[in-house]
C-alpha cells in the first residue's frame, strides 16, 4: 500500500498527482471550504511507518511531499486549496531532518536556476555569438539568453518554484511557449526541464533526508 502512495518513478508521481488536483475542485464543491487534506495520504505518516518498518526507497517521496505541504501552508489573503498533514507523527529527529532537506532543496534548485541564465543555442540567430572585435557595442546576451535569464532570475527571486519544483518545471514545459525566445530555444529548454526534473528525483534521497 505504501509504495502504491509514494510510489519511486516519477512518471508514476506525476500521473498520481494529475489524478488527484484533477478532482479537488469537484471535493470542494461539494464539502465546502478550502482543505483537500482528505484526498491526499498523510506524509507526515508514511514518513514514521517508511522510518520504523526500514523502508529507504519510499521514505524521500513523503518527506518531499511533506516539505510541499509545510512550504505552501494556508494561502492568504485569497485561499485555495491547501493541506495539512499530522506533524504530531514526527519525531524531533524527523523535524530536524526537515529543515535541514528544505535548506538542501532549495539550495539546488536555485542553482539550477542559476545554471539556466545562458542558454546554449539551438538556432542560427543564437549560435553566432556576438563578435566584440566587429561590433564593439553587441549585446552580452542573446535575445533568447536574455528572456531565460529574466524568466529564472524572477522565480529564484519570488521563489515560484520553492514549494513544488519538480511540478514548477513540469509547468514551466508549456510557460516557455511564451517567453520572447526562438522555437530552437524554447524545445531545447523543454527537453532539458524532463532532464533537470528527473535528475531531481533521483537526488531527493540525499537532498531531503
Amino acid at each position: 500500500m505504501l509504495h502504491e502512495e509514494w510510489p519511486c518513478l516519477l512518471g508514476r508521481w506525476d500521473s498520481l498527482q494529475a489524478l488527484v488536483k484533477g478532482l479537488e475542485r469537484p471535493y470542494l464543491s461539494r464539502v465546502g471550504g478550502y482543505d483537500v487534506s482528505a484526498l491526499y495520504p498523510d506524509p507526515a505518516v508514511a514518513i514514521r511507518i517508511a522510518t520504523e518498518y526500514e523502508l529507504p526507497e519510499v521514505l524521500p517521496i513523503p518527506v518531499y511531499d511533506l516539505l510541499r505541504v509545510t512550504e505552501m501552508g494556508m494561502p492568504l489573503p485569497a485561499p485555495e486549496a491547501y493541506r495539512e498533514a499530522k506533524l504530531s507523527a514526527l519525531t524531533a529527529d524527523d523535524f530536524h531532518k526537515l529543515t535541514r532537506g528544505r535548506a538542501e532543496l532549495r539550495v539546488h534548485v536555485l542553482d539550477v536556476l542559476d545554471s539556466y541564465t545562458c542558454v546554449p543555442p539551438s538556432c542560427g540567430v543564437c549560435f553566432e555569438p556576438p563578435d566584440e572585435d566587429v561590433n564593439p557595442d553587441a549585446p552580452e546576451d542573446t535575445a533568447c539568453q536574455k528572456a531565460f535569464r529574466e524568466w529564472f532570475g524572477e522565480a529564484a527571486k519570488r521563489g515560484l518554484c520553492a514549494p513544488d519544483p519538480i511540478a514548477w518545471f513540469l509547468s514551466a514545459s508549456s510557460q516557455c511557449e511564451f517567453l520572447s525566445a526562438c522555437p530552437g530555444c524554447k524545445e531545447w529548454a523543454r527537453k532539458n526541464f524532463q532532464s533537470i526534473r528527473e535528475d531531481l528525483w533521483s537526488r531527493l534521497p540525499v537532498l531531503v533526508w
